[in-house]
């Protein structure tokens, strides 16, 4: 009797390792489909400042399979997607989003089956509240610290990825970190009031990944749409004054040599609007005022005026020192002038 016990128990032990091992020979669908290569991948991350982002993606999918295929998966590291939009060919057509442990893929129907080597171009518009977020104040509550993530892990082949992060209204890159953009981006520009970074990747092959971070500083008065829209307000009236002493500046002083100073990224100078202002302000009043001076003649906010000149008192372009209750603010190259006056 224990013979046969003994044997039963043989045989279940056999039967579970043969189920186990065949498991693990069966494909696992953690991507989405590779029936597809993709190439001249675009994704523009535009982030807001109510934490909300908004993607364009666009993409140029080959069918290399043997057979004709009726749909397209694109896999997404993103687990809240909301369709805007999606078309292929410019055509409108059906998208439906899996969602899946920490990630999503997108299904898009095709209208006519795509057969070997043939090709469509896709376009998606989508919203998501995955990729930025807040993650503390500094120490007197008047700056939010803030970061942006996406990891990018394709479902399929990618050649020739761009992807561009645009940071919301009026942040300025934090310099508390060795680097607060990784990987070194391959091209940044600003329209004024956004940095924008942009990456560059020849090929990504199913299962490889890139982790794309940005770690940037907010103003904590910009809570509101309202807010701002009045900060435009007074940024188009001071325009056109800050225009004329800009030129008038131009022919007395020498360009001031950023390059000396530390950025924060290597080899990459990014300017804001408001450092600018900020800047041109402190030359027209002979290289040092007060701090008070700065927002109240400026029309900035206090945390505004304070972030603006914390981050070029980083980088090693303007100096604050404190006088009695206030802090005077000198140019680098004015300040042995400014302390003996």
């Amino acid at each position: 009797m224990a013979s046969s016990s003994r044997a039963r128990y043989v045989l279940l032990v056999f039967f579970i390792s043969i189920t186990v091992i065949s498991s693990y020979n069966q494909p696992i669908n953690a991507y989405a489909s590779s029936d597809v290569k993709l190439s001249n991948v675009d994704m523009v991350i535009k982030n807001l400042n109510d934490g909300a982002s908004w993607i364009n993606y666009s993409a140029h999918a080959t069918n290399v399979q043997l057979d004709a295929i009726d749909k397209i998966d694109l896999r997404f590291d993103l687990r809240d997607i909301n369709m805007v939009e999606s078309t292929i060919q410019g055509n409108q057509v059906a998208a439906t989003t899996t969602i899946n442990e920490r990630y999503s893929i997108v299904t898009l129907t095709l209208a006519d089956s795509l057969i070997h080597n043939n090709a469509v171009e896709i376009n998606l518009y989508f919203s998501t509240n995955e990729i930025h977020e807040q993650i503390g104040t500094d120490e007197d509550n008047s700056i939010i610290l803030n970061e942006a993530i996406y990891y990018f892990r394709p479902g399929a082949a990618v050649e020739n990825l761009t992807l561009s992060m645009i940071l919301p209204e009026y942040s300025l890159l934090s310099c508390s970190c060795a680097s607060p953009v990784f990987p070194k981006p391959d091209k940044n520009y600003t329209d004024g009031r956004r940095i924008a970074f942009v990456w560059k990747k020849n090929l990504l092959l199913p299962g490889q990944e890139i982790a794309y971070i940005v770690k940037y500083n907010t103003p904590i008065s910009i809570t509101s749409q309202e807010e701002l829209v009045l900060i435009n307000l007074v940024y188009l009236g001071l325009g056109g004054m800050m225009g004329v002493i800009s030129m008038i500046i131009l022919h007395h002083y020498a360009i001031l040599p950023y390059q000396k100073s530390r950025d924060c990224i290597e080899n990459t100078v990014v300017v804001s609007s408001h450092e600018k202002m900020v800047l041109d302000y402190i030359r027209k009043r002979g290289g040092s005022c007060s701090q008070r001076d700065i927002y109240r003649e400026l029309g900035l906010s206090q945390s505004m005026a304070s972030m603006v000149l914390t981050n070029l008192e980083e980088r090693k372009i303007v100096k604050r020192i404190r006088k009695g209750r206030e802090n005077k603010v000198h140019l680098l190259d004015n300040l042995d002038e400014g302390i003996t006056r």
